[in-house]
């Protein structure tokens, strides 16, 4: 009686693979090559450069391996305002969404992206 009960037990990882032989099926027949959306270039930043939003101005002061400085101005004759640190790829993301716009090119130096 124990060995009947045996023989009738499935594994895990029978149906496990079933399913995912079928999700790849699926995945392979609803994303064919080439129709994946290509992914949007990140914007480079440098170091000086001011980027012209719809709120104001964004001036980067400094851009590191991962995390960029960046001054936020209401208006250009704006003094005192403290520098802000956010990570590289939130600012770029930002600057994309808002429709951002380069108007001083700033520094050679480019950061990695």
């Amino acid at each position: 009686m124990e060995a009947n009960r045996l023989s009738r037990v499935r594994t895990h990882s029978q149906p496990v693979r079933k399913t995912l032989a079928k999700r790849r099926g699926i995945r392979a027949k609803l994303n064919p090559v080439g129709a994946t959306p290509e992914p949007k270039a990140p914007l480079t930043l440098a170091k000086e450069q001011l980027w012209k939003t719809p709120e104001g101005y964004i001036q980067i002061m400094d851009v590191g391996k991962t995390l960029a400085h960046y001054k936020k101005l209401t208006r250009l004759e704006a003094r005192a305002v403290p520098v802000k640190i956010i990570s590289i790829s939130a600012l770029q993301e930002y600057l994309r969404q808002n429709g951002a716009t380069l108007t001083v090119a700033g520094n050679e130096k480019l950061a990695r992206c």
